[in-house]
């Protein structure tokens, strides 16, 4: 080994396994990256292992630069210093607070699953609520919103952690982990070798998929139907945990059928709720109670008419809702074989424990609300919820705040873009990319005139990308953080070269996973040298945070002094850290079944209204959604359009384990696995348009065209289009070219996904299920 070598214990931040690893470094540049096999979360992927190219590319941004010609024209750029990029940031932004508000300034930063933001992007959420704005823009709206904030809504938390280390069963539903987390893959890989069987439920046959006891593949945004025929087949079958539906759901209570209301006794408190008891007569019971007292005498299912009131329980409402879905009728809606769909309910029946996990190929649709809310149901009906071999809600490391929610007055929370539309859906969380480019292009609900965006790449990420390109070249001032030029530089006014991860100090605070990963704690200095003038994203945020006077809520700037902060209710310092670089695991006991844990009230109960789990939500109606879920027909897909088919076949799209959304197309290394933006398209399909492998097309839908070459495949069905959004960069290095995100000769997918329908909750977007035509390219 050279003597200037130096071997470090370490985390990768390039996606979001955060894999435990270790560096080499030659001269204090990083040269290579392995997997850590001692590490909890210990291993590697092409992302991870091309870090040394990634972060010793030519085309990094050295320097601050400050535009110096107008937005309808190329960027020329000024070298400026950090003091006056500093400066002129602050003053702008406290010129607009004074003026208009601080809520026309707008925020955002790249997902912790793409980067190293779960480190610097709670002191950026700190310094902006100090500062008074609540437009954070993200895409939790299209990411995780229904899966883990919509699930409180039955649950009373997002949905836990799957146990997969004790679970017999496991469904993986609309998640392709083999290519993007490796952590989740390995999991389920170690759960087949044990001997668990393993659903995967998703169009595309995917790595993931491939490796399933069995492959469920429904028609796009039909998932709502499979899911409620499931549940009507557990019903009709008596495979359901009764004495949990009885303790710990609201399925007992009853229901008045004329208000849609929970029938309550005279002079109730919050608690009290009216269920059937064996003699067919009303019963009171209390939620804050042991159930045990009361759930011998109550009924599940049926009806009380007295005096006007017609009622019936939750549970009687749910098997009528479901009935509907016959396995017969659900083949016929998602395409499933009816032999396949049996096979499933037999699985669900009689295969227990179970836990299931799900992703963006539930939540990029313009139903994700009510899917998520059926598929809880479903998971109701087992039982398992926080059980051993379950879905369980896992302890985490106390540790401090740092964005602190109680810094920005609740009268600013109210003023989020898109609150007054979707107030119980994603804008509780932050704002989406559509609502951000209505507020600058429309200036409602009043003026939008700022952006600070570190990293994130708005125009590529982001459906209905020429409105989003359209804000931002009407946008006042618009900061840019980044580690290369992007589109998202095009438009901006001053741009910051930002070091890379591995380039800056990071504290991570539990890996996410099983209990294992999740009390592990670790420390990683810097490893590698920045180039030039390049500054850690946290130390750009202390150093703005400093000069618009908030010292006393930065700790004077000082990172250590907040990174200790942070720690303290671990009763742990930096310095204990850094003399442990592989991390400290801190023993956490995990229980199961918190929900009945005995309180001085009675038990401890869920985290909603009724303190049940809610199979019906009374919240939902009376916010003017439905307290049960549906099917809703994906008005986005070709098959339910009324209008002509001239966009026949269906878009969806899919992500490829080379490439983190949009980065990485401009590292050779990654780029040879796919250097072209490929469309991939069934055998049936190409005859159909008389296409060949590997020639280019364009793709087009009602809102523009995109190109893109073929790439002919039986892992998807037919009449069905997928391709993958991020493509915009070139790699000068393999000599190929990029592509430009703002035209039809590029291929920005979300250029084609239009906005013109959005699920009414949550106001996810249908990337997963739109409509398109193919094109021959002349």
């Amino acid at each position: 080994m050279n003597t200037s070598e130096k071997k470090r214990s370490g985390f990768c931040s390039q996606c979001v396994s955060k894999c435990g690893v270790i560096t080499i470094t030659e001269n204090d540049r990083l040269i290579k990256v392995i997997p850590d096999k001692n590490h909890p979360n210990g291993g590697i992927c092409p992302k991870g292992a091309s870090a040394p190219q990634i972060i010793n590319h030519p085309e990094r941004l050295l320097f601050p630069l400050k535009r110096t010609n107008p937005k309808v024209e190329e960027p020329k750029w000024q070298r400026i210093t950090w003091k006056e990029a500093i400066r002129t940031i602050a003053d702008k932004l406290k010129q607009i607070s004074s003026e208009t508000g601080s809520e026309s300034v707008s925020y955002t930063f790249p997902t912790v699953g793409a980067s190293g933001s779960f480190n610097w992007g709670p002191f950026l959420q700190r310094l902006m609520h100090v500062y008074g704005t609540p437009n954070y823009i993200s895409h939790t709206n299209v990411c995780q919103w229904a899966r883990d904030e919509g699930s409180k809504y039955t649950y009373g938390v997002g949905l836990p952690q799957p146990d997969f280390e004790h679970a017999n069963l496991i469904l993986i539903w609309g998640h392709n982990p083999a290519d993007t987390n490796l952590q989740t893959w390995k999991r389920l890989m170690e759960a087949k070798k044990r001997g668990s069987k393993l659903v995967v439920i998703d169009p595309r046959r995917t790595t993931t998929a491939a490796a399933a006891d069995l492959w469920i593949a429904p028609n796009h945004g039909t998932d709502s139907a499979l899911i409620l025929g499931c549940i009507n087949f557990l019903l009709q079958n008596n495979s359901f945990d009764d004495k949990f539906l009885l303790n710990w759901t609201n399925a007992p209570f009853l229901v008045d059928k004329h208000t849609g209301k929970f029938l309550r006794p005279e002079n109730h408190n919050s608690y009290e709720f009216l269920v059937i008891d064996k003699n067919q007569k009303p019963y009171k019971i209390d939620t804050r109670e042991d159930p045990k007292i009361w759930s011998e005498n109550i009924l599940l299912t049926g009806e009380y008419t007295n005096e006007g009131v017609s009622a019936e329980t939750v549970f009687s409402k749910l098997i009528k809702r479901a009935s509907f879905f016959t396995f017969e009728k659900v083949e016929k809606i998602t395409g499933v074989p009816y032999k396949k769909l049996v096979e499933f309910g037999e699985l669900l029946r009689n295969v227990k424990p179970i836990s299931y996990y799900s992703w963006n190929g539930l939540e990029q649709h313009v139903n994700s609300s009510s899917t998520n809310r059926a598929l809880c149901i479903l998971y109701s009906l087992t039982g398992y919820f926080d059980k051993q071999g379950g879905n369980i809600i896992l302890p985490s490391l106390p540790v401090n705040l740092i964005k602190d929610q109680k810094l920005i007055p609740r009268s600013q929370q109210q003023k989020r873009l898109g609150i007054e539309k979707r107030p119980l859906g994603a804008p509780k969380i932050s704002a989406s990319g559509y609502d951000f480019a209505d507020a600058v292009l429309n200036e409602t609900p009043y003026l939008m005139r700022a952006l600070l965006s570190f990293g994130s790449n708005m125009v590529t990420q982001n459906p209905g990308s020429g409105k989003i390109i359209e804000a931002l070249k009407k946008l006042e001032f618009h900061v840019h953080v980044d580690m290369f030029h992007s589109p998202m530089t095009r438009f901006a006014d001053i741009v910051l070269p930002a070091a890379h991860a591995w380039e800056s100090p990071s504290l991570l605070a539990g890996f996410e996973g099983s209990l294992q990963t999740v009390q592990h704690i670790q420390y990683k200095p810097a490893i590698s040298k920045a180039p030039g003038e390049t500054r850690p994203d946290l130390q750009i945020i202390m150093d703005l945070a400093l000069e618009m006077g908030y010292e006393d809520y930065f700790w004077n700037g000082d990172i250590e002094e907040a990174f200790n902060y942070y720690l303290q209710p671990l009763n742990l310092t930096l310095d204990k850290l850094r003399s442990q670089p592989v991390g400290i695991s801190i023993p956490l006991q995990v229980s199961y079944c918190k929900y009945s844990e005995k309180t001085n009230e009675g038990v401890s109960g869920f985290s909603t209204p009724t303190r049940k789990l809610e199979i019906y939500s009374e919240f939902l109606l009376q916010h003017g959604y439905d307290p049960l879920p549906q099917f809703e027909k994906p008005l986005t897909v070709p098959y339910y359009q009324d209008k002509s088919y001239d966009f026949p076949l269906v878009l969806s799209s899919n992500k490829l384990k080379s490439f983190c959304h949009s980065q990485h197309r401009n590292i050779a290394k990654l780029r040879k696995m796919h250097p072209d933006p490929f469309i991939e398209i069934h055998p049936q399909t190409a005859q159909m348009y008389k296409l060949n492998d590997g020639e280019w097309i364009q793709l087009a839908s009602p809102n523009g065209r995109i190109t893109g070459v073929t790439r002919i495949t039986q892992n998807i069905p037919v009449g069905t289009v997928y391709t993958q959004a991020g493509w915009w960069d070139k790699c000068d290095e393999l000599e190929l070219l990029g592509f430009d995100p703002f035209s039809a000769e590029g291929s920005n997918v979300n250029q084609l996904v239009g906005i013109e329908h959005l699920d009414p909750l949550s106001g996810s977007e249908p990337l997963k299920s739109y409509r398109c035509q193919i094109y021959k390219m002349s």
